[in-house]
């Protein structure tokens, strides 16, 4: 690791936010996401990463160590129950359990069952639709008696 990136990880150790921007070295930048995914940092503001208190020992474990992978083997041997999280909110990694062919077998054939359920809908009117419907059609009848057929008898 740079002294620089040493540096930001010191100030991530003590507290403060380290926001992530292009600018930032690559390495830096792996390292902070590596960070995330671990559990070790948390997103404070939209660009912004902080540690919290619990964490800043393995900051500073890392900071010791000077290389990730050396950081990795370390956390692998220490007893870490719930300490650690795995964080992937947000990234495309995602978890798909599936089961070997081996040691799976079907006891009935999947089968799908297409319902189309626009067929199944009936088309009921309502009693005050029905009734605006009939008083339409005796309003338009005696309207056209009144102007039409009263003009042409007379």
């Amino acid at each position: 690791m740079t002294t620089q990136t040493i540096n930001y990880l010191e100030d991530l150790k003590n507290g403060e936010t380290f926001f992530l921007t292009k600018d930032r070295p690559n390495e830096i930048y792996q390292l902070v996401i590596n960070l995330k995914n671990l559990g070790l940092l948390y997103k404070s503001t939209k660009f912004g990463y902080s540690c919290d208190y619990k964490n800043r020992k393995y900051l500073a474990k890392l900071i010791e160590l000077k290389s990730w992978s050396d950081f990795l083997n370390w956390l692998d041997e220490q007893n870490t129950n719930s300490d650690i999280i795995n964080d992937f909110s947000g990234s495309t990694i995602g978890q798909v359990n599936q089961l070997s062919s081996e040691k799976f077998t079907l006891k009935s054939p999947i089968t799908q069952n297409i319902i189309d359920e626009t067929s199944k809908k009936t088309n009921k009117k309502s009693w005050l639709e029905i009734a605006s419907w009939a008083i339409g059609i005796i309003a338009g009848g005696i309207a056209i008696y009144e102007f039409i057929i009263k003009s042409l008898l007379k």
